[in-house]
């Protein structure tokens, strides 16, 4: 397995996990239109997520079968996720399944910034992208 491929694994797992939970938290707390329109949006986009994650799964790994079980695995735990927010629901109220979604927001908001801002663990890598840039531009 290549070194990015793990946390790549991880990363869809949690993502497909949060897409089934709020596919079950949609299902409880909110009239039918968007009852209807969440699992149809959350089931549309699983299919370019999944060829896109097929698709660097199998340059990570070796053999197709390893990369699309791997792939499975990743996007299989969005049944996980929904079947645990419905399994919850009834016993924690309709309220409190919203917070993983909040929490999941906040870790990705905080990750990303940290990411994208030179005080993060990013930093340097946008000034050596622009000189690698500014190199390339004046060779051509």
């Amino acid at each position: 397995m290549h070194g990015f491929a793990g946390p790549l694994i991880a990363a869809a797992a949690v993502h497909s996990f949060m897409d089934g939970w709020s596919v079950a938290t949609v299902q409880l707390t909110v009239p039918l239109g968007l009852r209807v329109a969440v699992p149809l949006a959350v089931a549309l986009h699983k299919l370019p997520e999944g060829i896109a994650l097929g698709g660097i799964l199998r340059a990570a790994v070796k053999g197709r079968a390893a990369a699309l079980g791997w792939c499975l695995l990743a996007e299989g735990t969005t049944i996980v996720g929904g079947a645990l927010g419905l399994a919850m629901a009834p016993h924690l109220g309709t309220e409190w399944i919203t917070y993983p979604l909040g929490i999941a927001a906040g870790w990705l908001f905080t990750w990303a910034s940290t990411r994208c801002t030179r005080s993060g663990n990013g930093a340097g890598r946008g000034r050596r992208s622009h000189r690698r840039w500014r190199e390339w531009r004046v060779r051509r």
